[in-house]
Parts: C-alpha cells; sequence; structure tokens
C-alpha cells in the first residue's frame, strides 16, 4: 500500500507516535489491518523498533462526523487550498513538489500554538515543531533568490510557489489559530496581559508577530472593539479583528 509507505517515511523522520488519530478514510483502515499483519511477523527487537515499545494505537473518528476531527479537518482543508492557488496551473517536475511539500509542512509546524515560559514580551511562542523535533525551530533561508519569471530557473520558480502558499495560508489560516476554549465560546472580552498573535499580511515568511495587550478600549456596550499591543518591536494600536489570543491573561483551566 502506498500509504503504508508514507506512514513509514513519517516514522523514519519523526519517530513512531504513541497513538494516531485520523478519519475512516478507506486508505487509513487498510492500513491498519496491514500493519497488524506487519506486527504480528515481527520479533521483539523489531517491534520495539517499530512501535516505539508499545506499540501505536489508531484511532479512527465516527464515520460521517468530520467535526470531531474538526481543527485538523479545518487545517489540512486551509492547506490544501492554499497549496492548489499557488500552484495553480503550472507544472512541477516531482522533486519540485517534494521541495514544495517539504518547505509548506516546515511553515505549518510553525505556527503559534502556546506560548514559551519567558518574557511575555520576547515574542517567542511554542509551535509544533518544537514538539515534533525536540528543540527550537529553524527558519529555511529564503534567498536571495532572483526576481525572474524564467521557467529555467527553477529554484526561484519553486521559492515563488512556496512564498505564494504562505500569503494564502497564511491570511486563511488566521482565524483557524483561535484555540478552542470555554473563555472563547462564551465570546470572553480581551484582556490586559492576553498573548496575542497580530495579523500581518506583509510579514515576513514564516514569522509571526506575538504581542502582550497592554490596553483595552471598551465601547459604550462595554465590548473590547481595540487593543494596544506590545510586542518586541514596539507598541502597536490595532482592532480585535486582527489579533488572535494564543494565551488568555488567565490561563486555561486544564493547565498543568
Amino acid at each position: 500500500m502506498e500509504f503504508i509507505q508514507v506512514l513509514r517515511r513519517f516514522l523514519a523522520f519523526r519517530g513512531c507516535p504513541k497513538v494516531i488519530t485520523s478519519d475512516n478514510g478507506k486508505q487509513f483502515v487498510g492500513a491498519q489491518k496491514e500493519l497488524q499483519e506487519m506486527i504480528k511477523g515481527y520479533d521483539q527487537k523489531q517491534l520495539q523498533e517499530f512501535c516505539a515499545d508499545k506499540g501505536v494505537e489508531w484511532k479512527f473518528t465516527t464515520p460521517l462526523a468530520p467535526h470531531q476531527n474538526g481543527c485538523a479537518e479545518s487545517l489540512v482543508k486551509s492547506c490544501k487550498f492554499a497549496l492548489k492557488k499557488a500552484i495553480g496551473g503550472q507544472t512541477l517536475t516531482p522533486f519540485e513538489l517534494y521541495t514544495c511539500l517539504v518547505e509548506v509542512s516546515n511553515l505549518v509546524n510553525q505556527r503559534p500554538i502556546g506560548r514559551l515560559p519567558n518574557d511575555p514580551d520576547d515574542g517567542s511562542y511554542l509551535c509544533p515543531n518544537d514538539m515534533l523535533l525536540g528543540r527550537a525551530s529553524t527558519t529555511v533561508p529564503q534567498g536571495p533568490f532572483r526576481e525572474t519569471k524564467n521557467p529555467k530557473h527553477r529554484v526561484e520558480f519553486v521559492q515563488r510557489i512556496v512564498d505564494a502558499f504562505w500569503k494564502c495560508w497564511n491570511r486563511d489560516v488566521f482565524p483557524l489559530l483561535v484555540p478552542r476554549k470555554k473563555w472563547n465560546v462564551e465570546r470572553r472580552n480581551v484582556r490586559v496581559d492576553d498573548i496575542v498573535m497580530l495579523s500581518d499580511p506583509n510579514t515576513v515568511r514564516g514569522n509571526w508577530t506575538l504581542g502582550r495587550v497592554i490596553h483595552v478600549y471598551p465601547g459604550s456596550d462595554n465590548k473590547i472593539r481595540n487593543v494596544k499591543v506590545k510586542t518586541a518591536k514596539g507598541v502597536y494600536s490595532r482592532p480585535i479583528t486582527k489579533i488572535v489570543i494564543i494565551y488568555p491573561a488567565e490561563g486555561f483551566d486544564n493547565e498543568l
């Protein structure tokens, strides 16, 4: 199965996970059955290497209920849309497509998902790469590349596609980064000391601007619509539609 080959590549790069969660796609269900057959034929040492001592627990969401894995489904959908729009009708070689996919993967896994226990004003944040790599993320050098549309300049061609993906995905994914917490469902007001991410369509590829709310401006209905945010580079005034709360001032209820 092709998916088994993809899974083996993932394990080779990232290590063996304890749990895999997916929908009930036929390729995933078939992969689970084939994995079970493969594991039966392994000795103890091979089993430890393949399944990281305890094996892989594969969880499937309920059929016809994609909302049960809503966050992942939304992220995958946004990536597919942005990549399709970036490539358009252009033709890439398998090698060029692989380069695009690897760079896109790195960009997606650099998105902020929480804060680090550092100075809240230094702009640092926790991202999936920190956990996948076990260390701080590194940004892939972006150039300098020639500004050219010559199809023979394939390195620049691939980088233009990655740039186009970033601009489209950065715009569309912004609302998806709102943490799925109770305070968000209740439409909690933005508060002083909230750690937020600022929307910036002109930001450098792979960079996200985080800051701390230092002042809020309530309207006549006591709803906050504008805030002042302190970042590592300065203080900015923004409407709440241009910020996303990454970490609320009071913390999360289930925080360890």
